[in-house]
């Protein structure tokens, strides 16, 4: 009883920190909440993996996580709203200036997905791995068989040459 009261408690204290994480990262308003309450799902689900002093940095991980699911999804429902021309349909109720920002966003990706492509295999598993399916180096070491050491030695690579790809200074 009085774990699940702290949990209570604790919920309540980062509800408001939790929504200022999403509203910072561009998140809209309406989907905000949805987000924090899936993020405390996800801690309730796992509380028992939680350790002492370290609520707040469990949170924010699973936060973190959720955010990355949230921008997945929604890049791909706006992949999957092309027309036959390959031009992004805007649902009712866009505005011309989100139906814009969504087709730079799926040009963005077309070019960092060609950019990937360029990589070796063992690469482009680990930036997929890693950044698009926000799996931790750990979990991507056990899912290719190979030590947590060699995926952060390719994920370095990777990362080296996509900035070589779009000449981004170091």
């Amino acid at each position: 009883m009085e774990r699940q009261r702290s949990l209570h408690d604790f919920c309540k204290e980062y509800a408001a920190p939790l929504s200022r994480f999403f509203f910072s990262r561009g998140i809209p308003a309406y989907d905000v909440e949805d987000l924090v309450q899936e993020s405390f799902m996800v801690l309730l689900a796992n509380r028992s993996r939680i350790q002492d002093g370290k609520g707040k940095a469990f949170l924010f991980g699973i936060a973190s996580r959720v955010l990355m699911a949230y921008r997945r999804k929604t890049l791909l429902d706006r992949l999957r709203r092309r027309d036959g021309d390959g031009v992004t349909v805007a649902q009712s109720g866009e505005t011309m200036a989100s139906a814009e920002a969504a087709a730079v966003q799926n040009e963005q990706a077309a070019l960092l997905e060609t950019a990937v492509s360029q990589l070796s295999p063992r690469m482009q598993q680990v930036v997929r791995l890693v950044y698009f399916e926000g799996k931790s180096r750990a979990e991507a070491a056990r899912m290719m068989g190979v030590a947590r050491q060699a995926v952060h030695v390719m994920e370095r690579r990777a990362l080296t040459r996509l900035r070589d790809h779009f000449e981004i200074p170091t």
